[in-house]
């Protein structure tokens, strides 16, 4: 069969069942349909009693006359509160909160005690820095390996003087400080 003969076949078949109910329906139930596909301002005056009524077992009630519903009363008191429900269960966690302020600083610990003296291996350089205003000089043994002069900080800086054999000096007009290394240099036998 092809499509346009089988539409037409379907369209007929359910008109025809649509027509065939609307002829069994209630005359009731028929104005019902009727108002509420015409979207009338009456459709709250028609009260159906489809089922309901003292018809016991699919009985039809027709002693009971429909009658047209009147003007809804004055909205009534509320009544007294009702007992307290169940407690539900738990809901799902919540994502987490943003971090907090950082907590006050703590005090600061004790001392420490001072640790044991350190053990050179053979043939370790060890080395000391040491600082002076304006000039300081390596212990006797020691070697001087570097000097650098600090200052104010909107001074300009210069290098420093070295002062053989092992000392070094900053000049600047606003105090100021040398930083050298001194370096224990081992002796070696020969």
């Amino acid at each position: 069969m092809n499509r346009w003969p089988a539409w037409l076949v379907t369209v007929a078949g359910g008109t025809g069942v649509c027509l065939a109910l609307y002829s069994l329906l209630d005359d009731e139930i028929v104005r019902t349909v009727e108002v509420a596909l015409t979207g009338s301002s009456t459709a709250g005056s028609i009260s159906s009693t489809l089922g309901q009524g003292s018809a016991a077992r699919g009985e039809v009630d027709n002693a009971r006359p429909i009658v047209k519903q009147g003007h809804q009363g004055p909205k009534g008191d509320p009544g007294p509160e009702g007992p307290r429900g169940l407690t539900g269960e738990p809901g799902p966690a919540g994502e987490p909160g943003p971090p907090g302020p950082p907590g006050e600083r703590g005090p600061p610990g004790p001392q420490g005690e001072p640790g044991p003296p350190g053990r050179a291996e053979a043939g370790a350089l060890a080395l000391r820095v040491v600082r002076g205003k304006p000039s300081k000089s390596c212990e006797p043994g020691e070697t001087l390996i570097s000097a650098y002069c600090t200052g104010a900080a909107n001074e300009t800086q210069s290098a420093p003087f070295i002062i053989p054999p092992r000392a070094a000096r900053c000049t600047g007009i606003f105090d100021p400080t040398v930083v050298i290394t001194c370096a224990k240099v081992p002796l070696y036998e020969r």
